[in-house]
C-alpha cells in the first residue's frame, strides 16, 4: 500500500459547493421574494390611481343618465314645455342635487347603521370613514363649481 491513499483516509474533505449552493439559494431566494415584492407593490399602486379615475367616470356617466331621464318628468311636473332651453336651464340644478344627494346618501346610511343588531364593521369606524369621503367629495364638487365661476365658464359647459 502505498503512503499516499492511506493518507487521504485520514483526510475529512469539506463540500466546497455545499456553501457555495446555499450561497446562490440565498440570492435568488432575495431575487424572486424582490420581484414579487415589486410585483405586488406596482399593483397596489397602480389600483389605487385607477381606481379613482374609473369611480368618477362610472359616477358621471350614472349622474348624466339620471338627470337626462329625470329632465323630461321635471319639465312635466311643472307644466313647462321640453325644449332645449328649459333642459339646458333645469340640468345643471338636477345634476347638483343628484351630487348633494350622492354626497348625503351614504352618511345617512352610516348613521342608520346604527340600529343595525349585527354590525359588521365598528359603528365609529363607519361614520369616520363615510364623513372623510364624503368630506373630500363635497370638497371637489365645491373646487369644481367655484372653478367655474372664477374662469367664467357655463355650467352647461362643464356638463
Amino acid at each position: 500500500m502505498d503512503s499516499g491513499s492511506k493518507l487521504s483516509e485520514n483526510v475529512v474533505t469539506v463540500p466546497i459547493q455545499g456553501v457555495a449552493s446555499n450561497f446562490d439559494q440565498g440570492i435568488m431566494g432575495f431575487t424572486v421574494k424582490l420581484l414579487i415584492f415589486s410585483t405586488v407593490l406596482s399593483l397596489v399602486v397602480y389600483c389605487l390611481c385607477k381606481i379613482p379615475v374609473v369611480m368618477s367616470k362610472t359616477g358621471e356617466k350614472i349622474i348624466h343618465k339620471a338627470s337626462k331621464n329625470a329632465v323630461p318628468i321635471l319639465l312635466k311636473i311643472q307644466h313647462k314645455e321640453e325644449n332645449e332651453r328649459n333642459k339646458l336651464k333645469l340640468t345643471p340644478r338636477v345634476i347638483l342635487i343628484l351630487k348633494i344627494i350622492g354626497v348625503i346618501l351614504p352618511i345617512l346610511l352610516a348613521a342608520l347603521s346604527y340600529y343595525l343588531d349585527e354590525k359588521i364593521v365598528n359603528f365609529d369606524a363607519s361614520i369616520i370613514v363615510a364623513g372623510g369621503l364624503a368630506g373630500f367629495s363635497a370638497l371637489f364638487f365645491a373646487l369644481q363649481y367655484i372653478l367655474t365661476n372664477i374662469f367664467g365658464t357655463k355650467s352647461r359647459d362643464i356638463l
